[in-house]
């Protein structure tokens, strides 16, 4: 039903576009490619809230707020100025919600330069990490691998698959990416599935060199970033 709704948005979006003039519609006096970044980063936002991603909500709904004021000079204010507020509000509603992130297995977002993890049997079965401006370089060295998980806003990660072994048939690699470049580093007998939506990005995946049935499959939403995937 929400896939329905959406759709049905799209395609009264489409029909604006192409009457808006003949029909005499508003224009809201904003330009078409301002109006269609403004509803993609829309859109995005009321995606993540539904899959419960509430910071890669809050980011895509900031980026869509900040068009909007300069466009419209609502706070007349600096775009550095508006992107200061934004981080130190998201950094406030992380403190005050730390609990529901906690429950939702969120394990925060990271603000450092350059950190790596090494991930191993202390999560059994389930690795999560966020990033917002930074650099991370992760070891997922798991014996019973079913899901790796991490959100990325405006920062680069490099994921090391190279001593983990997926139980089962799949493993899921689940995260969301704004603006961001992500490097996936697997085995050579592994496949790779791309099952995410991407909005301005780039997605290299490739078929396995030696498949032996065993399949990472990526899913989340990418928005302007670059997924490449890298046989070692």
């Amino acid at each position: 039903m929400k896939k329905s709704l959406l759709g049905a948005g799209f395609i009264l979006l489409a029909v604006y576009i192409l009457f808006r003039d003949t029909l005499l519609l508003p224009d809201f006096g904003i330009s078409l490619w301002t109006l269609l970044f403004v509803l993609g980063f829309g859109y995005g936002a009321v995606q993540n809230a539904l899959r419960r991603n509430y910071t890669s909500a809050y980011v895509c709904g900031v980026i869509a707020l900040i068009i909007l004021e300069r466009h419209y000079g609502w706070l007349n204010v600096g775009t550095g100025t508006l992107v200061l507020a934004a981080v130190l509000a998201g950094i406030g509603l992380g403190m005050i919600f730390k609990p529901l992130l906690l429950q939702n297995r969120s394990f925060g977002f990271q603000f450092n330069n350059h950190r790596e993890d090494i991930l191993g049997d202390d999560f059994v079965g389930y690795k999560g990490n966020d990033t917002i401006f930074g650099n991370t370089t992760r070891y997922i060295n798991d014996e019973d691998l079913t899901k790796v998980t991490g959100n990325l806003v405006f920062s680069g990660s490099s994921i090391y698959f190279a001593n983990a072994t997926i139980l089962g048939d799949k493993a899921f690699y689940s995260g969301d990416a704004v603006f961001s470049n992500v490097k996936l580093y697997v085995p050579k007998d592994w496949n790779v599935e791309f099952a995410g939506d991407k909005v301005f990005s780039s997605i290299k995946t490739y078929p396995s060199p030696n498949p032996s049935g065993k399949t990472l499959v990526i899913t989340g939403d990418y928005v302007f970033s670059n997924l490449e995937v890298f046989y070692i």
